[in-house]
Order: structure tokens, then C-alpha cells, then sequence
């Protein structure tokens, strides 16, 4: 007897979520306004929806780029650090040994500004990127409201 109640249950719960479906699928073609066209609305959402999609989708890959472009330049510090450490005591003489070091502290530092710079615009250019394509829906949208206006 639970088992033809179970069926029983599972068969409604089929039936009604597939009515919901139609519903939510037939553009409320239940539902008329004049001058207002649902098909229309949900299509724009349905753009809408892509076009945020796209732009996480490129954020995400661009913030992905930044973090395997921030482990390559950890990768290479480490490497510099220990050649470094292996030159500073290569010096026949504390002079040589201090020109060195003041030698391997400037180019240091002139390599971070370059790895900073780097990293800050490969974010600029992902956020570029990533508002480009939310602008141009924005603008989509917008001619999408005149046509409505027009038509109306």
C-alpha cells in the first residue's frame, strides 16, 4: 500500500511540476495587458541574465590569470633570492660584498614595480573587459525600451 501511495505521490509531483513548466514557459500567455509584452520582458531578463554571466565568466578568468601570474613571480623571487644569497658571498672583500648587495636591492626593486605594474593592469584590463560587455547589454536595453515606447 506505500508503494502505490509513493507512486501515487511521485506521479502528482511529475504532473504539477510539468504544469509549472508550461506556465513558466508560455510567456503568461494566460495573462494580456495591453501594450505589454511578457515574451519580451522575459527574453530581456533572460539577456540580461547571459550578459552578468559573461562578465563573472571573465572576471573569473582574469582574476585566475592574476593568481597564476602572481605564483610564476613568487617562483622567480625564490630563485633570485637564493642566487642572490650565493653571490653575496662570492665577494673577495666587505666593499665588494656591500656593492653587491646595493647592486641586488636596486634591481629588485625596479623588478617588483614591473611585476606590480604588470598585475595591476592585467586587472584593469579584466574589469575593462568584464564592464564592456555590461555596458553594451546596458545599451541594448536601452534601445530596447525605445522600440517598447514606440510601439506603445
Amino acid at each position: 500500500m506505500t508503494t502505490k501511495n509513493t507512486k501515487t505521490q511521485a506521479q502528482a509531483r511529475k504532473a504539477t511540476n510539468e504544469t509549472q513548466n508550461k506556465a513558466a514557459t508560455s510567456g503568461f500567455g494566460g495573462f494580456a495587458m495591453p501594450g505589454f509584452d511578457f515574451d519580451l520582458v522575459i527574453e530581456a531578463g533572460r539577456r540580461n541574465f547571459e550578459a552578468v554571466l559573461e562578465a563573472n565568466r571573465i572576471a573569473f578568468d582574469g582574476y585566475h590569470e592574476a593568481i597564476e601570474r602572481q605564483a610564476e613571480l613568487a617562483r622567480e623571487l625564490i630563485e633570485e633570492a637564493q642566487e642572490a644569497t650565493r653571490s653575496l658571498f662570492s665577494g673577495k672583500t666587505p666593499e665588494l660584498n656591500a656593492e653587491t648587495q646595493i647592486e641586488l636591492a636596486q634591481a629588485q626593486v625596479r623588478k617588483q614595480l614591473d611585476n606590480w605594474r604588470t598585475l595591476a593592469e592585467l586587472g584593469v584590463k579584466t574589469q575593462r573587459e568584464a564592464l564592456a560587455v555590461l555596458a553594451k547589454r546596458l545599451e541594448e536595453s536601452v534601445e530596447e525600451a525605445r522600440r517598447l515606447q514606440q510601439a506603445a
